[in-house]
């Protein structure tokens, strides 16, 4: 049982056509700089890749004990770090960037894949739900699976959340589902 976690960038696609290459990879270089100094705060969580506008970390994949309760707390934690973390990087337009995230827990593999530069991979059902977790949630908000959601309810949190149920979210080639949003959404700038 893995805590996965995926972000994006929201509009990703016209601010590449907006900006060149360069401003691109100089504010997506911003982008998770920043991300990875956050994520030093937090001692059982990984990142494990960028892809493209795509950031993902997963929760204490070298643990030696169960400790969700810890996991769950950091992920949460960290996912309102980076939503909040996000507003600072600003396009030459001066406009804030925005993002989605999504978080699932469950059974994944993880080892390295291939040998043309060899890297630690995590895949499985848990790993494609949390990416589409983050592709249908709202604007700078947290969309968390049920699964997620029913170990917040029974462990001890260091922070109390305010969710928003969403039912029958489809997500492509899993169906419908009810997720859990983070409420209230961090607003985002207008033309975002």
């Amino acid at each position: 049982m893995i805590c996965v976690l995926f972000t994006d960038i929201v509009n990703y696609t016209e601010l590449a056509q907006k900006y060149d290459d360069i401003i691109i990879f100089q504010l997506l270089n911003n982008l998770y700089i920043s991300f990875d100094k956050i994520i030093k705060k937090y001692s059982h969580l990984q990142k494990i890749e960028t892809i493209g506008d795509a950031y993902m970390v997963v929760g204490d994949i070298f643990r030696n004990t169960i400790n969700h309760n810890l996991v769950i707390n950091e992920i949460m934690s960290f996912a309102k770090d980076i939503i909040k973390e996000v507003k600072t990087i600003k396009t030459p337009d001066n406009i804030p960037l925005c993002i989605r995230v999504g978080i699932n827990i469950g059974s994944v593999s993880i080892g390295i894949l291939g040998n043309e530069l060899p890297r630690l991979c995590v895949v499985g059902n848990a790993v494609n739900m949390a990416a589409r977790l983050q592709s249908t949630a709202e604007i700078d908000t947290i969309q968390i699976s049920s699964d997620v959601y029913e170990q917040l309810e029974n462990i001890e949190t260091d922070k109390k959340y305010e969710f928003v149920i969403k039912e029958n979210v489809f997500l492509k080639n899993m169906g419908s589902v009810t997720t859990y949003n983070i409420s209230p959404p961090l607003n985002c700038s207008s033309g975002q």
